[in-house]
């Protein structure tokens, strides 16, 4: 009996993994919900025109939903993609950080958030995405891609794509689009 009962206290105890993201600031979580179906209204027009983007954003597809694609209207300018996600957050870009082949944490507007780059592809390829945690189960992904445009920028296109993440969350604090 005792064996039964110390078996059940233990079992209970059983620890959770411990965290490997930095949380979201207690009270500064983002809703997301409204962009995952519309990723295009993630950047309002003025914002799109500003940074040499077309005026129409394409939504495409990949393995974790909608995202939206602007292709770059000026020579030296990257291309962006932007997603929203509600059913995952940072906490899963950490685990899955030995799949990168850049994996940079830093913070954008305050919230954590890391560099990434994929298949082996470092930012001096042109291109680099900025997942921003928003919420424990809310990811902001903007990815700025130069493809093979050659400017001074694109280098290292991880600023691109961490200013237009902090576009996209200072729209979404203000109340727009």
């Amino acid at each position: 009996m005792v064996l039964a009962v110390s078996a059940a206290v233990l079992s209970g105890c059983a620890s959770k993994p411990a965290r490997l993201s930095p949380p979201v600031p207690p009270g500064e979580e983002l809703d997301l919900t409204n962009y995952v179906s519309k990723p295009c209204t993630l950047l309002v027009p003025d914002r799109v025109a500003a940074r040499h983007l077309g005026p129409q954003g394409a939504t495409v597809q990949d393995t974790a939903g909608s995202a939206c694609r602007w292709n770059t209207t000026a020579a030296g300018y990257p291309a962006i993609t932007a997603q929203a996600s509600v059913d995952h957050g940072l906490e899963l870009i950490y685990q899955q950080r030995v799949t990168f082949s850049l994996f940079q944490p830093l913070q954008v507007s305050h919230y954590p958030a890391v560099h990434t780059t994929s298949g082996g592809r470092t930012p001096s390829s042109g291109i680099c995405s900025t997942r921003v945690g928003v919420g424990d189960s809310a990811l902001l992904t903007v990815t700025a891609d130069y493809g093979s445009a050659k400017s001074s920028f694109s280098s290292d296109p991880c600023p691109d794509a961490d200013n237009v993440a902090f576009e996209i969350i200072s729209q979404i604090r203000a109340g727009n689009p």
